[in-house]
């Protein structure tokens, strides 16, 4: 297999995962999840075989965040390592049960115990993380032009509008199915493929930035502001300008999904992750009209029978804020977690097995996640994960803000940190990152905003180095 084949087949292999993983409801179920596993393993040991063979490959990948990742995976397995029983019995609720159970068992004292309340949960959570770095590096190698993120972010939206079309037809409808199976939960919203309407409303609220990047952004970038004829004008208008409409009319129908998802914390994100999109481009004439007709449409289906909430639910916030059950009461229970083990926590993936010790009897739910991704790190692995989750995040943002590449590249780190902005934000209010499909496509657009090297630059200049024509026809580099 050439190299150059490779590369494409590791593309393809990304694009795939970011259309299929939100199909089977998020791939939240277990046989989804070992799919996208053993995705993400092959799309890594190709990444890791072009990286092994191809210098200017390795120079791209991000050491520093790999360093972090790597020691996010080494945590996770220092908490499946058994620890002695008298030390056990102390932190680990679990060797205090089997001591009831040793007359039993013919054991002459309790057997060493993991430092995690639950291994099995923590040694799945050990894989998705690992499947979640190999598909970040997997984009950081294979995605290094303007012209493969150009194709990445309209694959990206195009799942997107395939998400909000679906499931606002099927909430305006009142069919309300997945497919074949009839929902249970969330009827009174447009939840797409996803059993959760946050979760649907976090992935449209991360592609809305991309969409309007794709609008705004012009291909002519870079090649001045000299007179155009009109056959130059006629072309461009049958080509990349037709492309910008059908992006806006994506953006549109991403819109219209986010408002029928009823979603406060994603409509709130999505409203940020576009804000840093038009701060960006406030100069251009396409951000101020995309703005304007942004704030007309939103006050008007606000209005609307239709919609509902999340006009109507921004009303009742008050109930979920102070209510007995609300996401604060869960939080502050939670923080109990945090306090008793705050080095090593209770293990990947546990808080719901961790929980029901510090839960409050005024809450009579059962919770399997703190409903903030921020502070679930912090109980399930201590406040030295928090630490390495914040500081990984940080470097992504810091990537989005340092492109030089001309072209798209430089777009698409601004709609990178539009949706990475609007993820962040909703983390505090949500799991969504512990939703596979959601997860995927946050490690795509982490391991290209990780990128050290300048995309443009290492992908089109080849041993001759005459730049690619169709990098150089996007940025207005004359070959």
């Amino acid at each position: 297999m050439t190299h150059g084949l490779l590369l494409r087949l590791l593309r393809l292999g990304v694009l795939a995962l970011l259309v299929a993983a939100p199909l089977p409801f998020g791939s939240v179920q277990p046989g989804s999840v070992f799919l996208l596993e053993l995705g993400a393993l092959a799309l890594g040991l190709g990444a890791l075989w072009i990286v092994s063979r191809d210098p200017e490959r390795a120079a791209s990948v991000p050491r520093a965040a790999l360093a972090i990742c790597l020691m996010l995976l080494g945590w996770g397995l220092i908490q499946l390592v058994p620890i002695p029983p008298s030390f056990a019995a102390r932190w680990n609720p679990s060797a205090g049960l089997l001591r009831p159970l040793l007359p039993y068992l013919g054991l002459p004292h309790p057997p060493a115990v993991a430092w995690s309340v639950a291994p099995p949960e923590t040694t799945d959570a050990i894989l998705r993380v690992a499947a979640y770095v190999l598909i970040g590096l997997t984009a950081a190698v294979a995605f290094e032009t303007g012209a493969s993120r150009r194709r990445l972010g309209a694959v990206l939206v195009g799942s997107a509008v395939f998400q909000s079309v679906y499931g606002s037809g099927e909430y305006l409808s009142g069919r309300q199915h997945i497919f074949a199976f009839a929902k249970k939960y969330y009827l009174d919203s447009a939840t797409g493929t996803f059993i959760n309407r946050n979760h649907f409303a976090t992935f449209l609220a991360m592609a809305l930035p991309v969409a309007l990047v794709l609008a705004i952004s012009s291909p002519r970038e870079g090649r001045g502001r000299r007179v155009r004829s009109w056959r130059e004008r006629a072309v461009d208008a049958s080509g990349s300008d037709i492309l910008r409409v059908l992006a806006v009319v994506a953006s549109a129908l991403i819109w219209m999904g986010l408002l029928l998802s009823h979603s406060r914390g994603g409509l709130l994100a999505a409203i940020a992750g576009t804000a840093v999109v038009l701060v960006r481009y406030r100069g251009s004439r396409a951000a101020r009209w995309t703005g304007a007709l942004g704030v007309v449409v939103l006050g008007i289906l606000l209005t609307l029978e239709m919609s509902q909430a999340p006009g109507e639910r921004f009303l009742t916030v008050r109930d979920e804020i102070f209510g007995r059950t609300g996401r604060p009461a869960v939080w502050r229970d939670a923080l109990g977690l945090v306090s008793a083990r705050p080095l090593l926590g209770y293990g990947y993936g546990t808080f719901e097995s961790a929980f029901p010790s510090v839960q409050s009897g005024e809450i009579d739910l059962r919770f399997d996640h703190a409903h903030n991704d921020w502070l679930e790190w912090a109980t399930e692995g201590g406040l030295p994960l928090l630490a390495a989750a914040v500081a990984l995040y940080a470097l992504a943002l810091r990537g989005t803000a340092r492109s030089l590449s001309p072209g798209f590249s430089a777009a698409f780190a601004i709609a990178s940190r539009g949706a990475l902005i609007a993820l962040g934000l909703h983390a505090m209010w949500d799991f969504s990152l512990r939703i596979p499909a959601v997860a995927v496509t946050c490690a795509v657009l982490m391991g290209i905003a990780l990128a050290r090297t300048e995309p443009a630059r290492s992908a089109s200049l080849g041993p001759s180095k005459v730049p690619d024509l169709a990098e150089a026809s996007a940025t207005g580099v004359q070959p």
